[in-house]
Order: C-alpha cells, then structure tokens, then sequence
C-alpha cells in the first residue's frame, strides 16, 4: 500500500502505472495483479498493489519507497520492522470503497495460478 499525499490526474496516474510502478515492479520479478485507489480521509489518496510471487518484509519496504510512499510513513515503518513489529499498517474507513485503476488481461481471465500473492 502506498500513502500519496496529493491528488494527480487521472492521465498522470494511468503514466505512473504503465511508465514507473509496474516496470520497478518487474525489474524485481514481479507481476502485478491489479492496482486499486481509493482517497484517503485527510489528503491525498491510498494505493492497493496486488503482486505475485509475495516478497520477504525488508523488500516490500524498499519497494514502497521507490513506488513513492510518503517519505514520513516510509521512515516510521522502517523503524516499526527494525523493531519486530507489524509495520506495513495503514486503517481505512470501513465504508471506503477501492477503485480498481489498472488490471492485468491476464488476471482477468481467472489463472488461478497468478493469484497465489
């Protein structure tokens, strides 16, 4: 999950996904799944990767900073995983709903085998 403290176009974030989050993703032998947003009650909005194979702590805290997490989240979370406590937490209103922003064609078509994440 990602905390964005601004609001990008529509056009800007469809760039993000195709030109940035998905090829740091792949470099790393990852596959996203699907990419959901939703705004967040202050600022800003939230950002759902869904990627497969799932990765170990220390990497998905690496990752989330070069996706562009906010700096701030990014330095408590740090300390949280250098302390052994669960880190990677972010609350949501109950009644928020996600936006699905980017699918992949073939997590569409329901391989199982790409839903392992």
């Amino acid at each position: 999950m990602l905390d964005w403290d601004c609001l990008i176009s529509p056009n800007w974030l469809t760039e993000y996904i195709h030109r940035v989050a998905i090829p740091i993703l792949k470099s790393y032998g990852l596959t996203v799944l699907w990419m959901k947003y939703c705004l967040s009650k202050s600022k800003g909005f939230h950002l759902y990767i869904k990627i497969t194979p799932a990765v170990n702590d220390l990497l998905l805290l690496k990752l989330q900073l070069y996706l562009g997490d906010d700096r701030e989240r990014f330095s408590i979370n740090r300390a949280r995983l250098r302390a052994g406590v669960n880190w990677n937490r972010l609350f949501e209103e109950p009644d928020r709903q996600l936006r699905t922003i980017y699918e992949n064609p073939t997590y569409r078509l329901g391989l199982a085998s790409l839903d392992r994440a």
